[in-house]
């Protein structure tokens, strides 16, 4: 049996479900967005504002010429205005509850892909480990909400 485990463990560290890169400028976007052509593209960006800063994102998107499928947008500033620009071929999703000034995700979501958008709960907890390993019981913090997207690719 603990062979089996031990297998098993190693099988899962094998699997590999995405890449993900971080890149300074866009000629290095231009050469990674060539090398994962076939694969679903997602773009997670901080905005500091969508109202403010979005022409100059569609401006960055325009200039980096990779055919993004889902892009995430945080820090939206969407709790005092949480009118949501539209972007060519995509739908969009948004958070709708808000913690301060700064919050705010938005989801968009190329027109071909089937996503279903929800909001959850989650829990915040403050997860302690002593010395030897062991783990003390997550002390809850708080509780605040999320969004989720499922994307079905088929």
């Amino acid at each position: 049996m603990a062979n089996y485990i031990e297998e098993v463990a190693t099988d899962i560290d094998q699997i590999s479900v995405g890449d993900s890169i971080l890149v300074g400028d866009l000629n290095s976007l231009q050469v990674y967005s060539t090398k994962f052509n076939n694969s679903l593209k997602i773009l997670v960006q901080n905005i500091r504002s969508l109202n403010k800063n979005f022409t100059d994102f569609e401006v960055f998107l325009a200039r980096c010429k990779v055919n993004y499928d889902v892009i995430v947008l945080t820090e939206c500033w969407l709790q005092y205005n949480n009118n949501v620009p539209e972007l060519e071929s995509f739908r969009h999703f948004s958070t709708t509850r808000y913690l301060n000034q700064n919050s705010g995700v938005v989801v968009y979501v190329r027109e071909n892909l089937n996503a279903q958008f929800s909001i959850i709960a989650i829990t915040s907890a403050a997860l302690t480990m002593h010395g030897d390993g062991t783990l003390i019981p997550p002390k809850l913090i708080n509780q605040q909400t999320s969004a989720k997207v499922d994307i079905i690719l088929g």
